[in-house]
């Protein structure tokens, strides 16, 4: 699922980009079953989220992100394979030349050159509860994992009926290797029209 509109053009490039992971690194494509070898910064992320600090103030039954820490809003129940599917992305994403650091509560990836603040979130859904005088509202975790982008031009992946967060990992890093190619070549259109008013 993602917000973010690809034409013909860039469904085909996509499409390219991930048959190239697929075939340059078909291990690391395929979501682990065990938390294996992990990246420091999964080490850091697991110690915080598997103590009660982690959980002492939730957001909206999440736990609350961490100066320092990458930015991983789960319930407990969803603790594990969040890990594990971050250490692969993570993983996915170095091997092919990107870099993943934590900047106080902003976890970017780099591609590139272009930054992207990443967060990898359990999605909510409103419950009304109807038992008292007045309806009440609340936003409860449903076991969704999701990626998000946060920026003016967000986008969003995340679970879907057939396919699960973990089973996307090429398509991830190809979708961030393609938009990074878009945000560039649109910053050098800019450029160049800037550069042509000038001369008028």
């Amino acid at each position: 699922m993602t917000k973010y509109k690809y034409g013909r053009k860039d469904r085909r490039k996509l499409s390219i980009k991930i048959k190239e992971i697929k075939s340059q690194f078909p291990k690391e494509s395929k979501p682990g079953k065990k938390l294996y070898n992990p990246d420091p910064m999964i080490v850091m992320a697991r110690d915080y989220l598997k103590s009660s600090q982690a959980f002492k103030h939730l957001r909206y039954g999440n736990a609350w992100p961490k100066e320092g820490i990458l930015n991983i809003e789960v319930s407990k129940s969803l603790i594990d394979r969040a890990l594990k599917f971050t250490n692969s992305f993570i993983r996915l994403c170095k091997l092919r030349g990107h870099d993943i650091v934590i900047r106080k509560r902003k976890t970017i990836l780099i591609v590139e050159g272009e930054e992207y603040k990443i967060r990898i979130v359990e999605k909510r859904e409103k419950v009304v509860n109807r038992s008292g005088k007045y309806e009440e509202f609340h936003w409860l975790p449903n076991g969704k994992l999701s990626l998000k982008i946060d920026s003016w031009d967000p986008q969003e992946w995340c679970d879907a009926k057939t396919k699960r967060l973990e089973d996307q990992l090429p398509g991830l890093v190809a979708a961030f290797e393609l938009r990074a190619e878009k945000d560039i070549a649109k910053r050098e259109k800019k450029r160049l029209e800037s550069i042509e008013e000038l001369w008028k």
